[in-house]
């Protein structure tokens, strides 16, 4: 009997250990899965992945300009503008070369800071909580795109379009939070962009530009949907009618016309009634006894 319990037992802890093997196990994946989706999401690293791809794109180019370099015939005239090209090209390519090696340091410091973010959720989340980087994974997932949330914030569609136009997606956070407008930019000078941490002098310049260009474009085209103001037209037949002037109005009250009810122009005496006088009302004549 106590042999059976002990297989019983012993089967029951080989599963149990299946069981949290396993589940550990799809921790581990989601916990890559959510790495993975950060490092993809991420603003900062995709702008120096994509830098690298544009600089490893111009060394390939520079290296396909010397191959064909050399090719060339080696007269006298060809050769002095071969050294001379060379030397541009061997420029090109340090400089080109120095910039690569800072952003793959970067982009390397990056994944670093990102890597930490994760240790530190890690450390936060509870041990028995299922499935927490699958949930983690999806609210990344459901995340708004950065140019909807800086929207929701108050910063112009135009604003964050002009700034993603320029590569400047980096100072969104800025411009967000000082509440900037393409009406405030269109007023300010490099100086001004300087100091909220804008430190290219191009891209101050450019970005101030630029913005004045938005408004007067969309100037134009509020003028284009605005309707022009109607030309006064020429007044009325009516209106121009000449009128009577007062005094020559016919006065009613002097006329000469008779009383309403006894049709008599000049008072008159009766026997029944006595004398009579004509009143003379504006409108109306009539007797008073």
């Amino acid at each position: 009997m106590d042999r059976k319990l002990q297989e019983i037992q012993s089967w029951q802890q080989l599963d149990q250990s299946k069981i949290i093997s396993q589940i550990l196990q799809e921790s581990e994946i989601q916990k890559v899965a959510f790495e993975a989706l950060q490092l993809k999401k991420d603003l900062m690293h995709r702008q120096i992945r994509e830098q690298i791809l544009l600089i490893e794109a111009e060394l390939l180019h520079l290296t396909q300009l010397e191959v064909k370099r050399q090719d060339l015939d080696t007269e006298a005239l060809q050769l002095t503008m071969f050294s001379l090209t060379q030397e541009v090209i061997s420029e090109q390519r340090r400089a080109l070369s120095e910039l690569l090696q800072q952003l793959l340091k970067d982009k390397k410091q990056r994944e670093e800071e990102l890597l930490a973010v994760l240790l530190e959720m890690d450390a936060k989340s509870e041990a028995k909580q299922e499935n927490y980087w699958l949930i983690q994974y999806q609210r990344l997932l459901n995340q708004k795109p950065l140019s909807l949330r800086l929207q929701e914030e108050g910063l112009e569609e135009e604003l964050v379009n002009l700034l993603r136009d320029l590569s400047a997606e980096k100072y969104l956070p800025i411009f967000a939070h000082h509440r900037f407008s393409l009406e405030m930019l269109e007023k300010m000078v490099p100086a001004d962009l300087k100091k909220i941490g804008v430190e290219e002098v191009g891209l101050q310049i450019s970005i101030i530009e630029r913005a004045k260009e938005t408004r007067r474009h969309r100037k134009a085209e509020m003028d284009k949907l605005t309707p022009s103001q109607p030309e006064p037209s020429s007044p009325a037949a009516s209106d121009l009618s000449p009128t009577a002037p007062p005094d020559l109005l016919p006065d009613v009250a002097n006329s000469n016309s008779e009383c309403v009810v006894c049709m008599e122009r000049e008072p008159t005496f009766t026997k029944s009634r006595g004398f009579s006088a004509l009143y003379r009302h504006p409108l109306v004549n009539f007797c008073i006894v």
